[in-house]
């Protein structure tokens, strides 16, 4: 199943109200029940790229189980810099949603690859395998869409936010969870100090037989 959150605004007029009067916006932004944020930064904004594009078309016009939702929505996000204050993201966003409300979700980087911002697994699936069958779907898609695979990062940050409850899971167990995929820690410093970064690195990826089998087995 797959669906544009209609309900939303989209990333376009997200940014043209920004564009219009950024004061106001940041106004709104720190009044959001779910932001509430004391002193925000620099607001980003990452238009969408080729890779995020060829990704986002493969998830729309492909067809998947039925208990897989794919959705289209923009996100914010904020995370506190060495300055103290908040910095916030903008982008556009796909997720990859389960049945049971696990879920992976992308969206474009600056660079011109693809940022994984959230994977969740709901707590009564946890140690299932939900987890290893989000990231071989996304892994496949990617695969099928993509002639050669672009530049794909992600933040251990040691949490996930789910609405007003916090989701404890350590960097350490984070790290070794996307290792098996190929994520390697980069040596390049992460833009929040507290976070590890990893990128995929595809060398490390076809090490693991058992992924390349999973993966064409789709």
């Amino acid at each position: 199943m797959k669906k544009n959150v209609d309900e939303f605004l989209s990333y376009e007029e997200i940014k043209t109200i920004y564009s219009e009067n950024p004061k106001i916006f940041k106004e709104l932004i720190n009044n959001k029940p779910d932001f509430g944020f004391k002193k925000i930064g620099n607001i980003n904004f990452v238009d969408t790229n080729e890779n995020f594009n060829k990704l986002r078309n493969f998830c729309f016009n492909n067809g998947f189980s039925d208990n897989i939702e794919i959705y289209e929505i923009p996100i914010h996000s904020g995370v506190e810099g060495r300055d103290g204050k908040i910095h916030v993201t903008i982008a556009n966003s796909v997720t990859i949603s389960n049945e049971d409300g696990s879920l992976l979700r992308f969206l474009p980087s600056k660079a011109g690859g693809i940022v994984i911002s959230r994977l969740f697994v709901t707590p009564e699936n946890q140690s299932k395998g939900y987890g290893t069958m989000l990231m071989n779907l996304f892994l496949s898609i990617t695969i099928l869409s993509i002639t050669k695979f672009p530049e794909i990062e992600l933040e251990c940050t040691g949490f996930l936010n789910v609405g007003s409850e916090v989701i404890i899971n350590p960097i350490s167990s984070q790290i070794k969870f996307f290792r098996k995929f190929g994520f390697r820690v980069v040596k390049e410093e992460s833009e929040y100090p507290e976070y590890v970064k990893m990128k995929f690195d595809f060398s490390k990826f076809v090490e693991n037989e058992e992924n390349m089998k999973k993966i064409l087995r789709k």
